[in-house]
């Protein structure tokens, strides 16, 4: 089965409240609602019996006004810090070997990256390469947190109902 899908997120804006250091104008406690839509173009497949299990995806997401928590002198504030695209790719195996030994294998690939950023916001010292900088933007500027370039796995174990499904057809 393949699959293509889109949707849309919004996270209402609000304001900022600082108990250690407080903020004299209410427009500069405020911040703006942050929107993204995203892209997904995927493939799901059992093939062998269901014993093997493919999944595969790409994806792409477009952030605008990402809100983020930035500290300002000793309070921290919420600001719309920039907009961001986030591009990545994901596959998943599972394959029941015999006796219901699972082998399992994943992988994903992110390229998360500011596109642009708010003048003077305090962004932490990490800096990587832009995917593809532009005019509007620095050459180099903050990643995105949390955000590894590479996540594979591996794990093998047991999967108990193909176990039980051979048994049955055995005694048949």
């Amino acid at each position: 089965m393949s699959y293509l899908s889109w949707g849309k997120g919004f996270k209402e804006g609000g304001w900022t409240t600082r108990l250690s250091a407080p903020i004299t104008s209410p427009a500069d406690a405020r911040f703006q609602p942050e929107y993204s839509s995203t892209f997904e173009l995927g493939l799901k497949s059992e093939l062998l019996d269901h014993h093997l299990l493919v999944n595969g995806a790409v994806y792409y997401t477009k952030y605008d006004g990402i809100q983020l928590n930035i500290q300002e002198g000793i309070s921290p504030v919420y600001v719309n810090a920039g907009d961001a695209r986030i591009k990545g790719a994901e596959i998943e195996t599972q394959y029941i070997v015999g006796g219901g030994l699972q082998l399992n294998l994943t992988g994903s690939f992110i390229n998360a990256y500011y596109v642009s950023t708010l003048p003077g916001a305090n962004f932490p010292s990490t800096r990587c390469r832009m995917a593809r900088p532009s005019a509007r933007t620095e050459a180099s500027i903050p990643s995105i947190r949390r955000s590894p370039r590479f996540a594979p796995s591996k794990a093998m174990g047991r999967h108990p109902r193909m176990r039980s499904c051979r048994r049955r057809r055995a005694g048949k």
